[in-house]
């Protein structure tokens, strides 16, 4: 049969842990969007595959103003959601890595 012993669990929290860290290290906490070193790797790696290539750039107008109006929670909120609409944002590196 199998036992798990102490070391076997140690060596577990410590995958896993590492695992949760690269993760965060590539994802935005807040709305899972891929961070900017992860995009700029997968765009460099995909221009050097190819030259044809297609990157969208959001910006949420008046963004401070909400923040300020209504809170940081709201705030965040507002992010979640439109972040949530651009399902090719989310995607994109799924598609070169």
């Amino acid at each position: 049969g199998y036992s798990l012993c102490a070391s076997d669990n140690y060596s577990e929290m410590n995958r896993l842990k590492y695992l949760l860290f690269y993760r965060w290290r590539q994802r935005d906490l807040l709305t899972g969007l891929w961070m900017r070193r992860k995009l700029f790797k997968d765009l460099n790696s995909a221009l050097q595959r190819s030259n044809r290539v297609a990157v969208i750039v959001a910006d949420v107008d008046h963004f401070k103003d909400v923040n300020v109006a209504h809170g940081h929670h709201y705030g965040d909120t507002v992010l979640r959601q439109v972040s949530s609409l651009l399902p090719l944002a989310q995607t994109f590196p799924a598609l070169h890595s």
